[in-house]
């Protein structure tokens, strides 16, 4: 049995922790897997950590419908500092801060080494190239310049006076 298919079958079981370490595992080995990414979006509870997972599926594919219509519709609560009010009051009143959040990093930071770095572009660099000519009008010049040459060299060819003008040129050339 795959592993991807031993992590449907633990959450069809309704074993999502075993999925989840089952989902890492794998995303541990091949971190570009989207099917994997998707079936741990929905093996997780927390919407931060579901949103995480289909932004990774975005990232890795821009065009996925699923985690398009998930990120539309995944609910990520306000963040909180972990105290209830009640206690806040008191602690306040008391001039001691509230404590920290001692929950887990979000899944992303947990396997944030495992994602290559994004390398910074160089600062001359331009956010879009544009080919070889770099201004329209100098282009534009160049392709006036190549008509002007071309009706030259018809206007040389095709008339009595261009055909006299060539044959004299040709014979300063024979001597």
């Amino acid at each position: 049995m795959s592993d991807l298919s031993m992590a449907i079958t633990l959450l069809e079981q309704g074993q999502r922790e075993e999925a989840v370490r089952e989902l890492e595992a794998i995303l541990s080995q091949d971190i570009d897997n989207i099917a994997a990414w998707r079936l741990l979006a929905h093996a997780l509870d927390d919407p931060r950590e579901v949103k995480e997972c289909y932004e990774h599926v975005l990232r890795l594919n821009p065009y996925d419908p699923e985690a398009i219509e998930a990120l539309r519709t995944v609910e990520v609560p306000e963040p909180t500092s972990g105290v209830p009010p009640f206690f806040s009051e008191d602690l306040a009143e008391l001039e001691i801060p509230p404590a920290e959040s001692t929950s887990e990093p979000p899944l992303a930071e947990a396997i944030s080494n495992l994602l290559p770095e994004d390398e910074p572009e160089p600062e001359g660099a331009s956010a879009s190239p544009r080919g070889w000519f770099e201004n329209d009008l100098l282009f534009f010049l160049l392709i006036l310049a190549v008509i002007g040459i071309l009706v030259v060299i018809v206007l040389l060819v095709t008339t009595p006076q261009g055909v006299a003008f060539l044959q004299s040129i040709l014979n300063l050339f024979k001597d």
